[in-house]
């Protein structure tokens, strides 16, 4: 009889060791999957950023007006577009918190320059195409 509890004991020790190695295992998988899809997005993000935006936004400045159907308006369009993107994943807790500061930063220098800024109030009706950028910025 005391074979027996000290067997259903031991039962029960492994299967707990058993739960406690899954579930383990599977919050580190959890882990490394999401720390790959930060590096997906945060290498995707950075050259699409240095290849279609970074040159030609700091060529907008304050003097330039921007024509409503012009390239640097589709461009201004697209920039935003790219910022409500980042900042979808950034609220889905997929890019972290001093990664996102850092881009905000990098959002707000453009989103304070006076040709852009015109641009950010004719495209606020739509709002809601933006993820709610706009709202989380105050702009």
């Amino acid at each position: 009889m005391v074979f027996y509890f000290i067997n259903d004991d031991f039962n029960l020790v492994i299967a707990c060791f058993a739960i406690f190695i899954s579930l383990s295992v599977s919050m580190r998988s959890y882990a490394i999957e999401n720390d790959k899809m930060f590096k997906d997005l945060f290498e995707s993000y950075n050259k699409k950023y240095d290849d279609r935006f970074n040159d030609e936004l700091n060529e907008i400045n304050d003097a330039i007006q921007i024509e409503a159907d012009s390239y640097k308006y589709k461009l201004v369009v697209d920039y935003l577009n790219f910022c409500s993107e980042q900042y979808l994943w950034y609220k889905k807790n997929r890019i972290p918190k001093d990664v996102w500061l850092c881009w905000k930063s990098g959002m707000q220098f453009h989103f304070n320059k006076k040709s852009i800024k015109k641009i950010i109030e004719q495209e606020k009706v739509q709002k809601d195409s933006y993820y709610g950028l706009f709202e989380y910025l105050e702009l």
